[in-house]
């Protein structure tokens, strides 16, 4: 049954039978509820095929992050779940930096600095040419 099928419906008419007016008034409020309902069902249609197609994408990058693991020489089995990751108590903090790498306190990085390393670096090409 389909939305045209409702509006086409006619009845018969009998010397004891229904209100007409009151049967086409029902056959309206049918016509909506079906055409809410048709309305529900594409919405639902469209999320669950984005949902599928979601699905797909996450399959395709857990294939390739697999892949990558396994060029790596590291089993997936070895890793530790995200779950139990996600459950630390401890709360997330920086790195300290290591022992060997060079900290750099002289200059801090920002382009204020470089300009005045630039700056310098002119002025120092400027005095060897006088």
């Amino acid at each position: 049954m389909n939305r045209q099928d409702i509006i086409k419906r006619k009845f018969s008419h009998s010397f004891f039978g229904y209100d007409v007016e009151d049967v086409d008034l029902f056959l309206d409020e049918i016509i909506r509820e079906f055409d809410r309902i048709h309305n529900e069902l594409d919405i639902a249609e469209l999320k669950a095929e984005g949902a599928r197609q979601r699905e797909e994408k996450m399959r395709r990058r857990a294939e390739a992050y697999a892949a990558r693991l396994c060029e790596l020489g590291i089993a997936p089995e070895e890793l530790e779940p995200a779950d139990e990751l996600l459950r630390t108590e401890e709360p997330y903090a920086e790195p300290e930096p290591n022992e060997t790498e060079s900290v750099d306190t002289e200059y801090p990085h920002s382009a204020e600095a470089e300009r005045e390393q630039a700056d310098e670096a002119y002025a120092d090409d400027g005095a060897e040419d006088r």
